[in-house]
């Protein structure tokens, strides 16, 4: 019933950490509501992401792709340190993990300044099936071992952002992942 409280206000993720909640142990098991810790960061990300925006917008917005990739590489650096020496902690808080978010958020430059299209780049469809089998390499071989999220998260992580800079129709792994049977 905590979790599901603290969910509703966006911090389960400070529950299950400070109730020394290991993901992917024994004693997890038993919390249902366990996947709410990464959606009640996800919130957290954008309760704080607008005011950051407004703030760079504000005093000066020709930083913020600068501002982001800084971010990103501090909280990416900060996530493979955390792994290895605070991995609950690491595993649980948005300091760790916003490098993850700001990496969607980044995919929006290629595309507003037409560096990216499916129409400009001939060799999408290769990059969209080699990031399909990062992902899966990372589904097969990341297990409870794997330092995580550490930089080892970029394959999966960047492989996303690839699939989705560079996806069209034409793509065999977009239909595959667009297949009803999947969607739903």
């Amino acid at each position: 019933s905590k979790s599901i409280l603290l969910s509703t206000g966006f911090a389960s993720n400070f529950y299950f950490y400070f109730s020394g909640l290991e993901y992917g142990g024994l004693e997890s098991n038993f919390k249902p509501f366990l996947h709410t810790w990464s959606l009640s960061v996800e919130e957290q990300y954008y309760l704080i992401f607008p005011l950051f925006f407004i703030l760079v917008f504000k005093y000066s917005k020709k930083h913020l792709f600068n501002s982001l990739i800084i971010i990103f590489i501090i909280s990416l650096a900060y996530s493979h340190y955390g792994a290895i020496n605070y991995p609950n902690s690491t595993f649980y808080f948005l300091h760790t993990r916003i490098w993850e978010l700001i990496a969607g958020a980044l995919l929006v430059f290629p595309k507003i300044n037409n560096i990216v299209s499916p129409e400009k780049y001939r060799f999408n469809n290769l990059i969209i099936f080699f990031s399909f089998i990062l992902i899966l390499f990372s589904i097969y071989f990341f297990d409870d071992y794997t330092t995580h999220p550490s930089l080892i998260t970029l394959v999966p992580v960047l492989s996303t952002c690839f699939i989705i800079l560079y996806s069209n129709k034409s793509s065999f792994v977009i239909n595959l992942l667009s297949n009803k049977l999947l969607v739903n």
